[in-house]
This record gives C-alpha cells, structure tokens and sequence, in this order.
C-alpha cells in the first residue's frame, strides 16, 4: 500500500467527527509511515492510539513518523504510549520514531517540560525526511 493522502500534513481537529475525541490518519510515502493525531489524547483515547501504531504495520526497513500537531491536549497516559512506541522501535532495531510536535504549544510545553525534546527524534516536517515528492 503506497497512500500519499494527507502525508506530511497534521491532522486538523476540524477533521473530528462530532463527539469523537481523537482522530488518527495513516498515511506512507516510500518507507516512511506518518501518523498523524488530532484531538485530545488522554487515558480514554490512548487506547486508540496504541490500535493505530500497531495497525500500521511497519515493516523492517520503514521509519514512523508520529505527528501531533492536532493534539490539543495530551496527558501522562497519551504521552507513555508515544515513548512506549518510541521505545518499541529502537528495541526491534528500527530508526527511532520521529515525532513532529512544532505548532501545537501545549504538546510542545509537555515535551519541553520532561526534557523528553532532548531525548527524541523530533522533526519540524516532512521535508526533513528527505523523501522525493512523488515517491
């Protein structure tokens, strides 16, 4: 499966469905994996989260990207599921997850916050992926 739709692009919470409190976008282009969140991720959506880092299958060779620049808001639930994902992929001897943060203030702040932005993999955007365009 090659889907381009979306990648690269934060998941706006405009994109939600009424009432539904967190949205994710799978989106791959070459061997990149983007996973974009949006919404508020917290001890009753992170279930969603950790259902949709495992059902984008990355394969040995691919890096994820996950992109939470939607979250509007994200407790310490939200947040063990990302470092767990990020954990995840350097235990199966993968790239580390990128994780693209900048622009949503309140995720950025927890990040910056736990001192977690000087332990991550954290891109501005796709461009810093090296990816061709039409890959």
């Amino acid at each position: 499966m090659n889907t381009v739709t979306g990648f690269g692009q934060p998941l706006d919470t405009s994109e939600l469905f009424a009432g539904e409190m967190l949205a994710t976008r799978l989106s791959r282009r070459g061997r990149v994996v983007w996973l974009a969140v949006a919404g508020e991720l917290d001890a009753f959506t992170a279930p969603k989260l950790r259902r949709a880092l495992r059902e984008a299958g990355v394969a040995a060779g691919e890096d994820l990207v996950l992109d939470l620049r939607g979250l509007r808001f994200m407790d310490s639930s939200g947040l063990a599921v990302v470092l767990a994902a990020h954990e995840r992929a350097i235990r199966d001897g993968g790239e580390p997850m990128r994780l693209c943060i900048r622009g949503s203030a309140p995720i950025e702040s927890m990040f910056e916050t736990i001192g977690a932005t000087d332990h991550l993999n954290l891109i501005e955007d796709a461009s810093e992926l090296g990816t061709p365009a039409g890959a």
